[in-house]
C-alpha cells in the first residue's frame, strides 16, 4: 500500500511540476500575445513574473503548513494548486483583455488613417501624422513602422509590421496599405480602411460576448469550489471522527484521487479562459527578417 502511496504522490508531484512551469514561463498557451519574439508587446513586465513567483511560493509554504496541520497530503496538494491557479486565471484575464484592446487600438488606428488619406497625405506622412494618437498597445509597432518606411521598401516595412502585431486586423490593414501603394487601389483605400475598423470592432463585440460567458462559467465553478471546502472545513471542525477514515493508507489514495480530479478540473478551467491565438490571413515571418 505504501508503494501505490508513492506512485499517486509522485503522479500528483509531476502534475503540480507541469503546473509550476506553465506559470513561470507560459507555456503552452494556445495565446501568444502581440508579436514575434523581440517585439516590445511580446514581453512580460518583470513585476508581474515576481508577483507570480511569490504567489506560487506562499502557496507552497501554506501547503506545506496544511499538510502538517492536518495530516492530510491531499490538503497540501490542492492548497498549493490554487495559489498557483491565481496567477495562471489572472494571466488568462490580462491575455483577453490585451487582445481586446489591440484589436480596438488597430480600429481606431485604420480609421486615424482612413482621415488622413483622406487629406492627400502620402503613406509614411499619414504614418507619422497619426502617432499621437496611436493607442500604447500597438505604439512599439507603429514606431516601428514609421521608421522602416523611412529606411526601406514601404512593401518590406509593412509586412514587418504584420509580423510584429500578428493579429488579422494588422495583415489586413498592411495588405491594404500595400495595395493602395499601386495606383489602382488608392482611390478605394479611404473606404476600405473604414471597413476593416467596422469589421474589428465587430471582432471585439464578439470577444466580449465569449468573455461574459467564461466568466459566468468561472462563477459557477467558483461557488461549487467554496461550498465544498466549506463543507469539508465544518466537517473538521465539527466532526474530525468523520474524517479519521481519510487518515488511513487508503484514505490517503482517496483524497489524492480526488485532489488530482479537482486540479485537472481547474486546469481545464485555466484553458478554458484563454483567448485563442486569431488565425493571420498573412502567413507569419514570410519575409519578416530584420536588419
Amino acid at each position: 500500500m505504501s508503494s501505490l502511496i508513492g506512485a499517486v504522490v509522485g503522479v500528483l508531484a509531476a502534475f503540480g511540476v507541469v503546473l509550476l512551469v506553465g506559470a513561470a514561463t507560459g507555456a503552452g498557451q494556445p495565446f501568444r500575445g502581440a508579436g514575434r519574439p523581440g517585439s516590445p508587446s511580446v514581453a512580460r513586465p518583470p513585476t508581474h513574473r515576481r508577483d507570480e513567483v511569490r504567489t506560487i511560493g506562499a502557496g507552497l509554504i501554506v501547503g506545506l503548513l496544511g499538510w502538517l496541520a492536518t495530516g492530510l497530503v491531499a490538503v497540501g496538494v490542492l492548497i498549493v494548486g490554487g495559489f498557483v491557479a491565481i496567477p495562471l486565471f489572472g494571466r488568462a484575464r490580462a491575455e483577453r483583455a490585451l487582445l481586446v484592446d489591440r484589436t480596438e487600438a488597430l480600429a481606431s488606428w485604420a480609421e486615424s488613417l482612413r482621415d488622413y488619406v483622406k487629406s492627400h497625405a502620402g503613406l509614411r506622412q499619414a504614418v507619422v501624422d497619426s502617432l499621437p494618437s496611436v493607442d500604447e498597445v500597438i505604439r512599439p509597432e507603429v514606431d516601428r513602422l514609421a521608421a522602416d518606411l523611412e529606411a526601406e521598401a514601404p512593401e518590406a516595412a509593412l509586412r514587418r509590421f504584420a509580423d510584429d502585431v500578428a493579429d488579422p486586423v494588422g495583415d489586413l490593414l498592411a495588405t491594404a496599405l500595400t495595395v493602395a501603394l499601386g495606383e489602382s487601389g488608392a482611390r478605394d483605400l479611404p473606404g476600405l480602411l473604414g471597413q476593416l475598423a467596422r469589421d474589428a470592432r465587430h471582432e471585439v463585440s464578439g470577444i466580449r460576448r465569449v468573455a461574459v460567458a467564461h466568466e459566468k462559467a468561472f462563477g459557477t465553478a467558483r461557488a461549487m469550489v467554496i461550498v465544498v471546502v466549506a463543507t469539508a472545513v465544518g466537517m473538521f471542525a465539527v466532526n474530525g471522527e468523520y474524517l479519521r477514515v481519510y487518515r488511513t493508507a487508503a484514505g490517503q489514495v482517496v483524497l489524492l484521487l480526488v485532489a488530482g480530479v479537482a486540479l485537472l478540473a481547474v486546469w481545464g478551467l485555466i484553458r478554458m479562459a484563454r483567448p485563442v491565438q486569431p488565425l493571420r490571413v498573412l502567413d507569419p515571418g514570410t519575409g519578416s527578417g530584420r536588419r
